[in-house]
């Protein structure tokens, strides 16, 4: 491979290959998570267990939309997902672009994989706000759990689990991703082009983008991962 290629193949695997990749698995794991508590406890644990989740991940959406000049034309942040015409989804957001507007189709891309960074942003909020410790991953021992108030140990797992609950990407969300993935991968081939320009080693942006990126959504499928065999045994 040429330093062009390398640089372009880092590029696209850790602005694109990992964040899908990544997205997928956690949508998965979380779909079964809510699968079984939907199933055991009924439709109302949904809005329970993933109610601030769900209205995190919808305002995500919105929040993407309208920084890509969409039109938000409906919402609905949280429902109860099998009442009336509901139809399964706990919230919405119904938004409509120019078809012809570059910029706003290749927002179909970022808005429908919204909620995972969303989501994440918020865990990391309220990480720092309530355990503050965890960030330190260099230094991070057993003892991290005597760093806080074991009550806001307990409201850091609630509210997490309820975040990460809410973080599973629909159809509907990977329709609307793929309509704009093509030119989001233009937009990549771009942006390699410029850093090799400016003579960016592809070492140099796995060490600054796909190491970072690896480490940050292993952790958070690590974290549904347990999440998931803990409800499957228990449930």
């Amino acid at each position: 491979m040429t330093d062009f290629s390398q640089l372009l193949f880092v590029v696209i695997v850790a602005l694109l290959g990992i964040p899908v990749l990544g997205s997928a698995m956690i949508s998965v794991l979380v779909a079964h998570i809510n699968g079984h508590l939907g199933t055991k406890l009924g439709e109302n644990s949904l809005v329970i267990f993933s109610g601030l989740g769900t209205i995190v991940h919808e305002l995500s959406h919105a929040g993407m939309a309208l920084l890509f000049g969409h039109k938000i034309d409906d919402m609905r942040l949280l429902q109860r997902p099998f009442v009336g015409d509901h139809a399964g989804r706990m919230g919405y957001v119904s938004h409509v672009w120019t078809p012809g507007n570059i910029y706003q189709q290749m927002g179909n891309f970022f808005i429908g994989i919204a909620p995972v960074f969303g989501i994440s942003g918020a865990i990391a909020l309220i990480t720092e706000w309530l355990w503050p410790a965890l960030f330190d991953l260099v230094d991070l021992r057993w003892d991290v759990f005597l760093t806080e108030p074991w009550w806001r140990i307990v409201i850091w797992v609630l509210l997490t689990v309820n975040l990460g609950l809410g973080m599973h990407l629909s159809r509907a969300d990977w329709r609307g991703a793929w309509t704009g993935v093509m030119l989001y991968i233009s937009l990549l081939v771009i942006l390699a082009s410029i850093l090799a320009i400016m003579g960016v080693d592809y070492i140099l942006i796995s060490q600054m983008l796909l190491v970072p990126i690896v480490l940050f959504f292993s952790i958070f499928i690590g974290t549904i991962g347990v999440l998931w065999l803990i409800v499957t045994v228990l449930i």
